[in-house]
């Protein structure tokens, strides 16, 4: 796996190796980020997480698939996998 890091609490995923410049942003929405920067208090509410959206992307692994895990900083911690698709 090649492990890339993000230290943005914005609820999309800025991705970056940490050696070179931004590549994309994934899922970036401004209405959603103001939503998860709103005191963090999303982390802590589930029931407020729609599928599809990133609430605090903490770091990403890409296997030799492409397929890409992401953890986020939610209070029981979350892994979310993103399929390649080709």
């Amino acid at each position: 796996m090649v492990p890339v890091s993000s230290s943005l609490a914005t609820g999309y995923w800025p991705l970056t190796t940490g050696h070179w410049p931004l590549t994309t942003d994934l899922g970036y929405d401004p209405y959603w980020t103001k939503q998860v920067l709103d005191g963090f208090k999303i982390r802590t509410q589930p029931d407020r997480w729609p599928a599809g959206k990133f609430i605090h992307p903490h770091d990403a692994c890409f296997d030799k698939n492409g397929n890409i895990f992401v953890t986020e900083w939610v209070a029981m911690g979350q892994v979310s996998f993103l399929r390649h698709v080709s």
